[in-house]
């Protein structure tokens, strides 16, 4: 037994992060364009075939990941979460010696999912590349085709999707994409709501001001200063109060990420803009 068939685990229920953090329409957009063509016949009347993979993109501390593990926990198959450093050779840069050992593995326990966290660190865009490193992007792109009809499905996860390479978004790659959006008030209220559960807080509670002042937080930052409110309560020996939360708010040093969220939308408007002729998604990471 090699090394990669030590890394597929599988799934024993959900991960422990709340789905509630994550837009719902996420979860049934994966239901309907991964998880039933996973679990179609192959038989089928229609000619589904299953998917090859998906990229989650979206901001960093957004939830990227924990959407991959549940993702493909709803799939039931065995996975495997792999990062960069996981494939490289033991001396030098090159991972696609590695990158074949892995999914030859995945083959023979095949039907099963790979997790490739930070695909732009394994598949890097090629363009200003040249020599070794283009022929290793090439290598790479190359055992991930269609490797979706051998039963292996890769769900990746960027933030700089723009550093992918743009082939892997073309048919019989990763051209399902979904997006992780900086959350809006409607999901702040939930999120901020939950991360709120079961802390000692004053009965007249209002998060109104933290949705507030939290506009372009991601979910990392929601839950940092949440902690932050938590930790200032603690220290104090007292509720979380209303006052409390506005003293926080008050010194919360505004997150880097937050200066982030106009490229994301453009990133995103360009992702998901349709042809002129409104029939397919656009192909491809970056603009040419």
């Amino acid at each position: 037994m090699t090394h990669f068939k030590n890394l597929f685990v599988y799934p024993d229920g959900y991960t422990t992060l709340d789905q509630r953090l994550q837009p719902e329409d996420l979860y049934s957009r994966f239901s309907k364009k991964i998880l039933f063509r996973i679990k179609a016949s192959p038989d089928n009347p229609y000619g589904i075939t299953p998917p090859n993979g998906l990229l989650i993109y979206g901001p960093p501390g957004n939830g990227k990941s924990v959407l991959a593990l549940q993702f493909a926990q709803m799939t039931g198959l065995p996975y495997a979460v792999v990062h960069r450093h996981d494939i490289l050779e033991n001396e030098g840069w090159h991972t696609n010696g590695k990158l074949r050992e892995l999914m030859t593995d995945a083959e023979a326990l095949a039907p099963c999912v790979i997790i490739m966290e930070n695909i732009e660190s394994i598949i890097p865009d090629r363009k200003g590349n040249a020599g070794a490193e283009y022929v290793d992007v090439m290598s790479n792109l190359s055992l991930m085709k269609n490797c979706g009809h051998k039963g292996v499905f890769v769900f990746a996860t960027s933030s700089r999707p723009k550093d992918v390479d743009a082939q892997t978004g073309m048919c019989g790659y990763l051209n399902e994409l979904f997006y992780t959006p900086f959350p809006d008030e409607t999901q702040r209220m939930r999120i901020i709501s939950m991360l709120m559960e079961n802390k000692p807080r004053s009965d007249d509670m209002d998060y109104d001001c933290i949705v507030t002042e939290s506009e372009n937080f991601t979910i990392g930052d929601l839950a940092s200063l949440v902690d932050e409110i938590s930790i200032n309560a603690a220290l104090a020996e007292t509720v979380i109060s209303n006052e409390s939360v506005r003293q926080v708010l008050e010194a919360f040093r505004r997150p880097l990420t937050s200066l982030g969220k106009k490229g994301y939308d453009e990133i995103h408007a360009f992702l998901e803009a349709k042809n002129s002729q409104q029939l397919n998604q656009t192909i491809g990471f970056r603009r040419q």
